[in-house]
């Protein structure tokens, strides 16, 4: 690419190459062109397993500007809202669908299909692999630097009405809903002063709503990259628990009313004029961009099982099976062929795609390194040189207290983020690259967030917000230049972070 990219995202794990071709691919980005006319000019994707494990993408500054602009001229037109509008509206019941087939044919018995009928193992995976890119094609047309060109006119405008459209969409989240469902039996449940079973064997049907819960949103799993599926069993077992912390029901309860009565407010403020229109139609998206990542996951995580199963049945290590390409898993579902261990030992140095709008690059080992030399040397030198961190204040609750002081938790990658959140404690304040389903709970016992990444419109700031949690996004660096347990002092006037001691 003629210049240098800017960095969108970078953490501190082996990004498994097979997520190359599922997560940002090729037909993603053909499809993003064709549904909204603009796709950015291409981007850099690396990873490297030794001698230290980091993955990052980056993207050309002028890639970003015209992609914010295109979106802003884009959602002015009626015809290109529709088809947004329609397309997401069916991906709950695709999920639905393809999770059914999952778990009436390969739940818990994966390795079986693999040995015994892998020709139907390929084509269920290639099935997940099309709704995916299909999903992710839309996906990134959320991103939260599609929206820049909106969020400027927002803050131009100092509306507070169209603030509240930005910040909400017209109805709760799939998963939202999903847990106020639960929250509500927890709370009937706790009012009886009965156990689960003798609740619902006191009143059957109660039960029967509980099923029919279970039939529409079981899919939806707990936690989304390896949480159960939602059974009769597993649902009593969780209310179980949900009764040992009474107050915390309460607490979530009442969290979810505020988010209802704010949903409540923003669909009250009447469109004056285009820029209402279309911050109130960025709203939506962004509910929209939080379901969509979550059928996505969803479905990730039963391509996921099959990677384990072949893990166990092969024998390989966790680095190892990462460093496969897709059609080389589908090879060893097929053939049982495995790849060479020198090719594994090569990208495990580093693995490259440089995606350009007509073709796709894909470079390993020090060849891969010696490619991007420029750009690591640059990332390095971000990271060693910078001293300050300032970013935008994505959430202020109380206007009385801008100043948040505390101890802080870093996370520097959401691979494998339950492991890590097992340390952190209640009132340390989270820093992360960029926020995630998974890293709701400990945004609630947070006192405050702090992100790398982000606009207005990403998740960090939308959970916040929601949360009533102190938040500044885009510092850039801050996951690099902190470490947990350092103390830092967070200006919510002017989105600055300062380290005050170690």
């Amino acid at each position: 690419m003629a210049e240098l990219p800017k960095i969108m995202y970078d953490q501190e794990h082996y990004a498994q190459v097979y997520f190359f071709q599922l997560f940002i691919d090729r037909e993603q980005y053909l499809g993003m062109k064709e549904i909204s006319g603009y796709a950015p000019e291409g981007w850099v994707l690396y990873t490297q397993a030794i001698p230290k494990s980091f993955f990052f993408g980056a993207y050309p500054e002028e890639s970003l500007q015209k992609e914010a602009e295109i979106e802003f001229s884009n959602l002015k037109k009626e015809d290109y809202v529709k088809k947004l509008t329609k397309a997401y509206a069916k991906m709950f019941d695709q999920t639905k669908s393809i999770s059914k087939e999952y778990f009436s044919e390969f739940h818990k018995k994966e390795k079986e299909a693999i040995l015994n009928n892998p020709q139907n193992v390929i084509k269920f995976i290639n099935k997940l692999k099309n709704t995916v890119d299909h999903f992710y094609s839309y996906y990134f047309l959320t991103q939260p630097q599609r929206f820049f060109r909106v969020e400027e006119e927002v803050k131009k405008s100092n509306n507070p009405e169209l603030m509240i459209l930005l910040e909400h969409g017209r109805t709760l989240t799939k998963v939202m809903e999903l847990r106020k469902t639960i929250l509500i039996k927890a709370k009937d449940i706790q009012t009886s002063s009965l156990t689960p079973n003798e609740y619902f064997k006191k009143y059957p049907e109660k039960q029967k709503e509980l099923d029919l819960t279970i039939e529409e949103y079981g899919f939806l799993t707990w936690d989304l990259l390896g949480g159960e599926l939602l059974t009769k069993e597993n649902i009593k077992d969780h209310l179980t628990k949900l009764l040992e912390k009474q107050e915390e029901i309460d607490r979530e309860y009442e969290g979810i009313v505020k988010v209802e009565n704010k949903i409540k407010k923003r669909n009250s403020i009447e469109s004056k004029t285009d820029l209402y229109k279309v911050v109130n139609i960025v709203g939506d998206l962004l509910v929209n961009r939080f379901d969509t990542n979550t059928y996505t996951l969803c479905l990730i995580n039963y391509y996921m099982q099959f990677i384990n199963a072949l893990r166990e049945e092969y024998n390989l290590e966790e680095f190892d099976i990462q460093s496969y390409r897709l059609n080389e898993i589908l090879n060893l579902i097929k053939n049982k062929k495995k790849i060479d261990k020198n090719v594994i030992e090569k990208r495990k140095k580093g693995y490259l795609n440089i995606h350009y709008k007509d073709k796709v690059e894909e470079y390993e080992g020090e060849e891969a390194q010696k490619k991007i030399k420029e750009l690591l040397e640059y990332r390095e030198k971000i990271h060693t040189e910078s001293k300050s961190l300032k970013g935008t204040v994505a959430s202020f609750p109380d206007r009385k207290k801008k100043i948040i002081e505390g101890e802080v938790f870093v996370m520097t990658s959401n691979y494998k983020a339950d492991e890590q959140l097992k340390s952190f404690n209640k009132g340390q304040i989270l820093i992360a690259t960029q926020t995630h389903p998974v890293l709701v709970p400990a945004i609630k016992k947070a006192i405050a967030i702090v992100t790398d990444e982000g606009g207005l419109t990403c998740h960090a700031a939308i959970v916040s917000r929601e949360l009533g949690k102190p938040c500044i996004i885009g510092t850039k660096i801050a996951t690099k230049i902190l470490k947990t347990g350092d103390k830092i002092k967070m200006n919510l006037e002017t989105g600055e972070v300062v380290k005050i001691s170690s």
